[in-house]
């Protein structure tokens, strides 16, 4: 099955400079040049930016014209965006006549040449003078009335996320994204098109700039040339206030992530509007009246008289049409706008006397064909806003204390958000609107209850609602964390039979590498050969069964050591991943004395770069070693310091927790948890530390790194039930909070592409959103829709919904808030796999994996449905066998696992009951005869402390035994939890 979609603007069209040769070298360092002739025009040479990393093939100094120097940043507010990087984009006119280029240039290849494209593309063409007008509108206009906050006496509830000391998305990098644009310098406004349309065929980004003219960019990203160190950084989990020193005073923007707008403050007594060609070429301004309003052109507001505080312009020339509301404390002196001369186009609006302003665009993603001036429907629902958010911008949400109560017995949380606000006054008296908004995935998850209304501001995550007032709150489903373990069959061994084979070589080839050598660069990875292999630890013979719980023992004291290093055998992972090497070549890889090795840490300590909290991390993404090469030697020293943001240690976090969970089930032993505790929640605040209101979860950054990891789900599944295990009541009910929000994070990725952004995207419904991620790095979210098959699944969502963990939670979770959706997704998903041709990659075999375990999973789908689907995978490639994703050594597999595991899924659904978990006791056995309608368990006791076995029971019971008397008390259907003081064996009688 093909794919659709893409890029809407064809990069692969644009004109090459080539004909380069290299006139200079000096290590890395090159100067090369080329001769252009019979070129005339305004053009746009393109040329690739500093990648964000620090590693690219080619990395730009300098451009020379005729000798004449360019400053590369001079004109780098709305740098021009390229498939998969950014570029710097130089304006020049050409007259037809010989133009020598020189380019200055870094590069680690040996003939640079090959990687350096440098793109001539036709600059904003000329438009013509707008008419001036002057139009009077009267017009009874409907007020945006939010309903009232709903109260609570959060007295006797638990503590929440706080805003103090945690930074969310704003402690990873400055600049920031926001609700429906990006900050990715001081003061620049970037809106690049996360709901691309086919029109916008453009190779830039909507942008502009308040930053005083002439002036260097501050941030973190390339083009920026002035970091943050001597910068005013106030941040915390909601907002940001970012101060510069200018020539002329002070230049500041205060903005949140729950919050519309920009405050620009600049003590020149000037707030100016620039670089506005690469925005919406905006021909009229909406004004207040005090019977109305009027509009204007641009240039006809000499005599700018306002009845209110605000002014919005539109009309574009072109597509997009995005109105920007600009509200203001004062009245400016005069409007003043200029237009470049040789295209006629908005360049610059400046408002002289004022030196506090507040910037928005009120219609969010929404964009539009060009508005004309009489468009009565547009100018009412424009004064609608504008007349909403000129009160409720004047209070901007700074900070926010969250409150939560679980009702176990309901299976949710209620959570209540209280507010701070940043109030602006300004000269009309206007008193400001506090709204309590809520996180936008709310608006389509389609599991949340709660009291907001639309404000009319679609966002990239989500529609904003609010209530009126500083409170807002929304109640959740718990996840459901239990996993299903299935009981062996007594008549029935075909499983323990399929399992067994070639389980000796797996144990075989898994020793061949010692406790002192991980092939991935993350805690977890020690226990990675044998955790996932341990759920199938009961159909298992009893000495390979013995082998592999010594093996799990030993590694998980080693992995709860803090102070733990360990050798990281860098391999190309490229290779791997294309190859998919077998036993032999895989252990002829790792042997080869050439391989760089790399000597790395279980943890590392960081401190967070603007709250100056520590934590610990546990995974250092690979592709920062061979690929990126941000990362040299993986010392804790280089860790501590780097500024990078590494924030893919959810990921490592979330199989780490999860191979912890597997590992204290299959020893029976919570030792090495209780042992450990403090430093496993130090680990463990990352998520929260950097939690997301916006998303509501971790890991989120706006440099197009950050998305929903599917295998951070791991972390919330099992947290809970480590901290159970200690005795931590207080951490166990954070966990099932965090858990809920999750939940509801994933479940607006399900419906993200059926319910909302289709509809912005004027396109039809799409299967499922992959990841929330946008702006600084126009790369990656340009102008068009996810890549999806025919049927419109988007390729590789369904990958990310867990990654590499596979997790059961996470098909479970979804069919039991949103089954229909989630079962149809998965439909589609199933038709997609079995007709697709091309080469069957690691992740097309971890999706249709995907189906398979929802399938097993869900008693709606016919067994024979799931065999079907099973020889199928068999049959074409789609099955993993020996390997679970990249054949590195740590994911070697029983051969027969991942099949085995179905096979007894499918078991558990003809058996009346199903073990969950257990604490300080193993599991020996677990049978179910159902000829004898009897389920025996056997169970030994583990250390000194209680112990616990939790199952359910899916249907009533006649009783329950304990060493066959000692009848436990026991509910007709669902969970039920007995107490282990010693060995015993529990008996089930049906």
């Amino acid at each position: 099955m093909k794919s659709v979609a893409g890029h809407y603007y064809d990069f692969d069209r644009e004109p090459q400079i080539g004909n380069w040769r290299i006139v200079f070298q000096e290590g890395t360092r090159f100067r090369a040049e080329t001769l252009l002739a019979g070129v005339t025009g305004y053009k746009v040479i393109a040329i690739p930016a500093e990648p964000i990393l620090g590693y690219h093939r080619i990395v730009p100094h300098t451009l020379l014209v005729n000798g004449e120097k360019i400053d590369l940043n001079t004109q780098s507010s709305p740098y021009y965006s390229w498939t998969n990087a950014s570029r710097f984009g130089v304006r020049h006119y050409f007259d037809g006549s010989d133009v020598k280029l020189t380019l200055e240039f870094s590069s680690p290849e040996s003939a640079p040449l090959e990687f350096l494209r440098v793109a001539l593309i036709d600059d904003l063409a000329p438009v013509p003078l707008p008419e001036k007008i002057k139009i009077d509108i009267s017009a009874k206009i409907d007020d945006i009335i939010l309903p009232e906050a709903e109260k609570n006496d959060v007295t006797n509830w638990e503590q929440g996320i706080v805003s103090e000391g945690r930074a969310g998305r704003f402690g990873f990098v400055k600049g920031d994204g926001l609700l429906d644009v990006a900050m990715p310098y001081l003061g620049v406004v970037d809106k690049m098109y996360l709901c691309g349309l086919p029109e916008y065929q453009k190779p830039f980004r909507w942008s502009y700039r308040m930053f005083p003219d002439g002036l260097p960019l501050h941030g973190d990203f390339p083009v920026a040339t002035v970091k943050t160190n001597d910068d005013k950084l106030d941040v915390n989990r909601l907002s940001v206030f970012w101060e510069a020193q200018t020539p002329d005073g002070v230049f500041s923007c205060r903005y949140s992530i729950a919050y519309p707008g920009i405050v620009v403050h600049d003590s020149r007594n000037q707030i100016t509007l620039s670089d506005l060609e690469y925005a919406s070429n905006y021909q009229y301004v909406l004004i207040p009246k005090s019977d109305g309003a009027e509009v204007r052109t641009l240039e006809s507001c000499a005599d700018l008289e306002m009845a209110a505080n605000y002014l919005l312009f539109f009309g574009a020339t072109e597509f997009p049409d995005v109105p920007l509301l600009v509200v203001l404390t004062r009245r400016p002196k005069a409007l003043e706008v200029s237009r470049d001369p040789r295209t006629n186009r908005l360049k610059k609006i400046v408002f002289d006397g004022v030196d506090r302003a507040i910037t928005a665009t009120p219609f969010g993603i929404e964009n539009f064909a060009p508005i004309p001036p009489r468009d009565e429907k547009f100018i009412k629902e424009a004064l609608r806003r504008c007349r909403f958010w000129s009160r409720a911008l004047l209070a901007m949400p700074v900070s926010v204390k969250e409150f939560y109560k679980i009702d176990r017995k309901k299976g949710e949380v209620a959570i209540t958000e209280k507010f701070d606000y940043f109030y602006i006054a300004d000269e009309w008296g206007t008193l400001p609107l506090e709204i309590a908004p809520l996180p936008p995935v709310l608006s389509h998850c389609g599991i949340a209850r709660h009291r907001g209304e639309a404000v009319g501001f679609p966002t990239k995550y989500g529609e904003l609602t609010a209530v009126a007032g500083n409170e807002a709150t929304y109640t959740l489903p718990l996840a459901d964390s239990m996993r299903s373990f299935p009981l062996r069959e007594a008549k029935d061994d075909a499983v323990d039979k399929l399992l067994a084979d070639g389980l000796k070589e797996y144990l075989d080839f898994t020793g061949n590498f010692g406790d002192d050598v991980q092939s991935y660069p993350y805690a977890g990875a020690l226990l990675e050969p044998f955790a996932m292999a341990s759920t199938m630890l009961n159909f298992m013979p009893e000495a390979e069964k013995k082998e592999l719980t010594a093996k799990i023992a030993n590694r998980l004291k080693l992995v709860n050591d803090v102070k733990r290093s360990y050798v990281y055998p860098a391999v190309d992972w490229g290779d791997m991943m294309r190859l998919m090497p077998d036993d032999e070549k895989v252990l002829e890889i790792y042997r080869d004395p050439a391989l760089p090795r790399k000597k790395l840490w279980n943890y590392y300590e960081r401190t967070e770069r603007f709250t100056r909290q520590k934590y610990f991390i546990c995974y250092l993404n690979l592709c920062l070693f061979t690929v990126e090469k941000v990362l040299k030697t993986g010392t804790p020293e280089e860790i501590s310091s780097v500024v990078f943001p590494l924030i893919e240690n959810d990921w490592g976090a979330g199989l780490t927790f999860y191979y912890m969970y597997l590992a204290m089930l299959a020893t029976g032993s919570t030792r090495e948890i209780r042992d450990n505790w403090q430093n496993i929640k130090k680990m463990n605040s990352f998520f929260e530390l950097f939690h997301d209101w916006a998303c509501m979860a971790s890991g989120y950054a706006e440099s197009g790194l950050g998305w929903v990891e599917g295998a951070n789900y791991g972390a919330f599944t099992v947290f809970p039930h480590l901290a159970h295990a200690v005795g931590d009541v207080q951490a166990e009910n954070f966990a099932l909070y965090l858990g809920a929000k999750q939940l509801a994070l994933r479940a607006s990725q399900l419906r993200a592409g059926s319910c909302y952004f289709n509809r912005y995207m004027r396109t039809e419904p799409f299967y499922f959103w992959k990841m929330y991620r946008s702006e600084s790095n126009p790369a990656f979210d340009f102008q068009s829709l996810p890549k999806m098959w025919q049927n419109r699944a988007v390729d590789d969502a369904l990958y990310n919904g867990t990654t590499e963990g596979l997790y059961p939670e996470y098909f479970l979770d979804m069919q039991k808030v949103l089954p229909g959706e989630f079962n149809q997704a998965i439909r589609l998903y199933r038709d997609a796999l079995t007709r697709y041709n091309d080469r069957k990659s690691w992740t097309m075999i971890q999706q249709f994996s995907s189906v398979l375990l929802a399938g097993a999973l869900n008693e709606n789908v016919p067994e024979e449905v799931v065999l079907k689907d099973l020889e199928f995978a068999r049959n074409n490639g789609m099955l993993f066998h020996e390997w679970r994703g990249i054949h590195v050594f740590s994911r070697r597999l029983p051969k027969n696992y991942f099949e085995s595991q179905i096979r007894a899924l499918l078991l558990l659904r003809k058996q009346p009951l199903a073990l969950h978990n257990w604490l300080n006791c193993v599991v020996k056995d677990a049978v179910w005869d159902a000829d004898q309608k009897i389920a025996r368990i056997e169970v030994e006791k583990v250390g000194d402390a209680p112990g616990e076995i939790t199952f359910s029971l899916k249907k009533p019971c006649k009783a329950v035994l304990l060493d066959k008397s000692n009848a436990v008390p026991a509910t007709k259907t669902g969970k039920i939890t007995i107490p282990i003081l010693k060995s015993t064996i529990i008996e089930v009688l049906y």
